[in-house]
């Protein structure tokens, strides 16, 4: 296993442990050894976020590596966690004019019996 290398001087707004993992998945690239794949995340009640995490999801979806975003909730108006302002869904107005909105039913009685008849095939 490659050898960790160290950093000289830390930026102030990382931590060591950050800041080092950043450094070798950076060599490690560079040498061929590592690929970065940009995935997809998930976040199923969304509404239960706070201002923060939506912060970093908004910085997170600029990256060049940044993963596909699918979230979901039940909720219609209610307030954004840590703030005093309410929104569709609970989510910052910024990241909600980023996203496509698909509502969903709920699946019918012969829906049902035919995904189950599938499932217990």
């Amino acid at each position: 296993m490659p050898e960790l290398r160290t950093a000289p001087e830390l930026p102030p707004s990382h931590s060591l442990l950050s800041h080092v993992f950043r450094l070798q998945v950076a060599e490690w690239r560079e040498e061929g050894k590592a690929e970065i794949v940009p995935g997809v995340l998930f976040i199923d009640e969304v509404h239960m976020l706070d201002i923060e995490c939506f912060s970093f999801l908004n910085r997170a979806l600029e990256n060049d590596m940044a993963p596909v975003l699918v979230v979901a909730t039940n909720r219609g108006i209610t307030k954004i966690r840590g703030t005093q302002y309410k929104s569709p869904h609970g989510i910052p107005i910024d990241l909600l004019d980023r996203l496509l909105i698909i509502s969903t039913e709920p699946y019918s009685e012969k829906e049902i019996r035919q995904i189950l008849d599938i499932r217990c095939d």
